[in-house]
């Protein structure tokens, strides 16, 4: 079948680079138990949690925006984030998956017209504003109205992320800071005819290791 799919260690060229984002450390919290429907950040971890703990799924509604402010979500074994065939958007200070040999992000669901599609993930992990708009989330110096964009403690992504389907899925990150990819990124069509879903990696302030 047509389709992309990138494995640890492999080298893609022409990646641009990616980026993510500093959060303060405080005592974790746990993900509730087995969270469905979630639209909302509040509904995966009380606002105060830093970082924010996913041990278990969490099926998040189609269309939602979580919005974790600078906190870090951090995945952790037995921990999952699935959206099935929708569109949903991940905002954080620091985006950590630790699930090696599992799957972090399950983006495949029923089809219209039956069988599976992918779903289409957009992680943002900012930096913070310094000097000026302190605290802001910002990628550039240019989001910081005259001050800095500190870089960020970045995404790290030690898990697959499954997005295949009839019509394959999507995965796109930005990032203020340095972005570690391994795992299996699977963007593949099961259709014999169809093309793979499209990855996006972006950074504004740091580096991208692969494998």
């Amino acid at each position: 079948p047509g389709g992309l799919a990138y494995r640890a260690g492999m080298v893609v060229p022409g990646w641009p680079v990616v980026l993510a984002c500093t959060l303060a450390a405080a005592t974790p919290d746990r993900a509730l138990s087995a969270i469905l429907d979630v639209d909302e950040a509040a509904d995966v971890c009380p606002p105060a949690a830093n970082p924010c703990l996913v041990a278990e799924p969490i099926t998040v509604k189609s269309g939602a925006t979580l919005n974790f402010d600078l906190r870090e979500l951090r995945i952790v074994p037995g921990g999952q984030i699935v959206i099935g065939a929708g569109v949903v958007e991940i905002r954080c200070g620091a985006f950590t998956a630790s699930a090696p040999g599992a799957i972090a992000v399950l983006a495949r669901g029923p089809a219209p017209g039956g069988g599976q599609d992918g779903g289409s993930l957009r992680i943002e992990a900012r930096g913070r504003c310094l000097g000026s708009g302190d605290n802001a989330p910002c990628f550039i110096d240019a989001d910081c109205g005259g001050g800095i964009c500190e870089k960020g403690s970045g995404v790290s992504l030690v898990g697959n992320v499954e997005a295949q389907g009839l019509v394959a899925g999507a995965l796109s990150i930005e990032a203020a800071g340095d972005v570690v990819l391994t795992g299996v990124i699977d963007l593949d069509s099961t259709d014999a005819d169809g093309d793979g879903g499209q990855l996006d990696v972006i950074s504004t302030l740091g580096s991208v290791t692969v494998g």
